[in-house]
């Protein structure tokens, strides 16, 4: 099934009913109010991610869109039969509607995101400028597949715009690059270079999007770092 572009529910708004008895005395009781489910129809219709939530961003593509991401391809594909009933591809709309509140991260000078991201008002105030390299530039895989999936190039563009801008701001003197970076000047906050905590996915995204796409820009970043 073709992906809509909105996927949303088109159910009522809460719907709100009140009642009033009148005791044997004939003083009303309190008036009581019942709701129909309409907060949980507003959610569909906006969304599952539509949440007042600060959240990772390394963490949530990894993890969650990554998630839903493979759980489409497992469903969608025919050989595997995992979902005979999988005619609406939901769970790549789900994907969409998460990258899409993903993507107000990648907003900086220097197209390296920030760190953490609200789900539905975008990056928080007075959120920090300084994102890890493994943080920043591990999300070209699953932004590249979501791509690939809907043909918007946004996704993939605002990943892949970030792992260059890490890239050219390795060292002139080792060609190595640092741990933690300054996501609005570019400035390296910790230059400790390592393949450890904070920076090791980072090079294996670089040998994963050569391998998934044949992306030659990828694997002449991991050729110029390892040199």
């Amino acid at each position: 099934a073709a992906l809509r572009d909105d996927d949303r529910d088109v159910g009522s708004d809460d719907e709100e009913t009140s009642s009033s008895e009148s005791s044997s005395s004939g003083k009303k009781k309190p008036q009581k109010t019942t709701w129909s489910g309409g907060a949980s129809r507003r959610r569909r219709r906006r969304g599952l991610f539509d949440v007042d939530a600060n959240v990772s961003v390394f963490e949530t593509t990894i993890r969650v869109l990554g998630g839903l991401l493979s759980a489409h391809l497992f469903a969608s594909d025919p050989e595997l039969a995992f979902a005979a009933d999988y005619d609406e591809p939901f769970l790549l709309r789900m994907a969409v509607d998460l990258g899409r509140r993903l993507l107000p991260a990648f907003e900086t000078r220097t197209g390296i995101p920030f760190g953490t991201v609200n789900l539905r008002h975008g990056v928080p105030s007075g959120e920090t400028a300084v994102a890890s390299l493994a943080g920043s530039g591990s999300l070209s895989l699953e932004f590249g597949v979501l791509t690939a999936l809907t043909g918007d190039g946004r996704f993939a563009s605002a990943a892949n715009r970030a792992v260059k801008a890490l890239y050219d701001r390795r060292s002139n003197q080792y060609g190595l690059l640092g741990k933690h970076v300054n996501a609005q000047t570019g400035k390296w906050v910790e230059s400790l270079s390592g393949v450890g905590s904070n920076s090791d996915s980072f090079y294996e995204y670089l040998l994963k999007m050569y391998a998934l796409f044949g992306d030659e820009s990828f694997w002449g970043y991991f050729e110029g770092i390892s040199d």
